[in-house]
């Protein structure tokens, strides 16, 4: 059997609770340093794996990079697709996600062993999330297609190759492996 599959025990008789997903800092202000042909894809794959877990049963956790004036919304079309589908924002004032508190919490709550991460600025933000989530204990996939970094930076394909169930082709591949 599949390692990654036995691991994350989605069927039909476990709980699809396991797997989570975790969408980081898709907001305007970050994607308007993005060509839009990136956006579409980066968006497009992210609408497949919300549905992936949508019909999974998984909960989305949404983190959001507050500025001084207060919460910058994450994009309304990724903010319409999870609206029925269990989920929480949690806001951050630092790179890595889990400077907030509650977002461990919440993920043990909901009893997640493993995330699939999604967003923006892949060299700071989705990275120090993985790092952090890593020293918590959970696993993590992603594709190249559902992480970007802007044209500024380069892209740390090596660490997420290393550190993570991390496939370079498309998210239908790591969809496929998730089955």
């Amino acid at each position: 059997m599949n390692f990654l599959k036995k691991y994350l025990r989605i069927s039909k008789k476990n709980s699809p609770r396991k797997v989570a997903g975790v969408l980081i800092d898709m907001q305007e202000c970050y994607l308007r340093y993005h060509t839009l042909a990136k956006r579409k894809v980066l968006i497009r794959s992210q609408y497949q794996t919300i549905d992936f877990l949508s019909k999974n049963n998984s909960p989305i956790a949404v983190l959001e990079f507050v500025k001084d004036d207060g919460r910058t919304l994450t994009i309304p079309e990724l903010e319409t697709k999870i609206e029925d589908i269990l989920h929480e924002y949690f806001p951050k004032e630092d790179t890595s996600g889990f400077t907030n508190p509650d977002l461990l919490t919440r993920l043990r709550e909901w009893e997640v062993e493993h995330l699939i991460l999604m967003g923006i600025n892949s060299s700071f933000c989705v990275k120090y999330t993985a790092i952090d989530a890593l020293k918590q204990g959970f696993s993590i996939s992603t594709s190249k297609d559902l992480i970007s970094d802007s044209q500024y930076f380069l892209h740390p394909e090596k660490w997420f190759k290393r550190n993570c169930f991390y496939y370079t082709n498309t998210v239908q591949d790591l969809l496929k492996k998730l089955q």
